[in-house]
């Protein structure tokens, strides 16, 4: 024999677990209006009844709602901890590149792309879209897919951070005049 509430109360916090943050986020509005409005503003808006009948459901829906918001930034599929770890662990990689990894990278630096064509059979190639610093593009045409030959984009902090850090990939850039008034 089941117990019916038990089932229904879990079968409501996995539905909270998978809620969007936009959906969590509005819930979170309404149910924080429909308790903490003036009771002369819900009369007004005939919603006064409504919250007096469901009131537990109403308090259960704001802290479920609340907590699930509030936490999802920390333990969400998009946790800030899982994205400053994996761009702390590409910075390491970025700063200890095998020379054939530098060669391909120093084209990313030096004509200031974010895509740019090589052929799979490259090793190095293949290592930094393994360690996810390179990935495959759309090749442009039938022809270069056959011939092994794709387009491979490099993400954008990426390019950023090794056009601060050219030594990283064996290559100088041109240093630009800084201005007196730009000291940032």
């Amino acid at each position: 024999m089941s117990n019916g509430g038990g089932d229904y109360f879990n079968k409501v916090l996995e539905w909270f677990q998978k809620t969007s943050p936009h959906t969590m986020l509005t819930i979170l509005i309404v149910t924080g209006l429909a308790l903490f409005l003036p009771n002369c503003w819900l009369q007004w808006a005939h919603l006064e009844a409504f919250r007096n009948e469901h009131l537990a459901w109403i308090w259960i829906a704001f802290a479920l709602s609340g907590v699930s918001f509030v936490t999802l930034p920390f333990f969400g599929p998009n946790a800030i901890q899982k994205r400053i770890f994996a761009r702390t662990q590409a910075k390491r990689r970025l700063r200890n590149l095998a020379s054939d990894e530098q060669d391909v990278l120093r084209d990313f630096v030096h004509e200031n792309v974010s895509a740019h064509q090589f052929v799979t059979t490259q090793t190095a190639v293949s290592s930094l879209e393994a360690d996810g610093i390179l990935t495959v593009a759309q090749p442009s045409t039938a022809i270069t897919q056959r011939m092994g030959v794709f387009y491979y984009r490099i993400k954008p902090w990426m390019l950023r951070y090794l056009k601060k850090h050219p030594q990283f990939v064996g290559a100088t850039l041109p240093q630009r005049k800084k201005h007196w008034w730009k000291w940032w």
